[in-house]
């Protein structure tokens, strides 16, 4: 059995969730952006803000925007981290810690919006 099946059958056992579930779950993430408001900032070998995903899947190298009033900054996700362990995804309502790249430690503040990079900072 493919390694992404068996991780994805282990998730739903654990989750109690069942297949018609998670296809309508599926398809409801397709109409959504990602977004995710910043909680926490640090600098480990670069910038990692922490938050709780709000809307959207968050994906490996997936192009962002970081967004505070009339500041937008362009980034890309490098990595996720949920309870200490390395994610490929991070889902809607997960609380992450994502390692950026393209935007520098200093420019990111808690409170700040993050945002996938094709959604309008105005979008809500």
């Amino acid at each position: 059995m493919n390694e992404n099946i068996k991780e994805v059958v282990a998730f739903m056992k654990e989750k109690g969730v069942t297949i018609e579930e998670l296809k309508d779950y599926f398809n409801e993430k397709k109409k959504t952006k990602f977004s995710l408001v910043v909680d926490d900032v640090h600098n480990i070998w670069g910038p990692v803000v922490c938050g709780r995903i709000d809307d959207g899947i968050l994906f490996l190298n997936m192009k962002l925007s970081l967004v505070k009033g009339q500041n937008v900054y362009n980034c890309k996700c490098v990595a996720i981290e949920k309870y200490r362990k390395i994610m490929k995804v991070g889902l809607r309502g997960d609380y992450v810690a994502i390692k950026l790249s393209g935007v520098d430690y200093k420019d990111i503040k808690r409170g700040m919006t993050l945002v996938s990079a094709d959604r309008s900072p105005d979008e809500d």
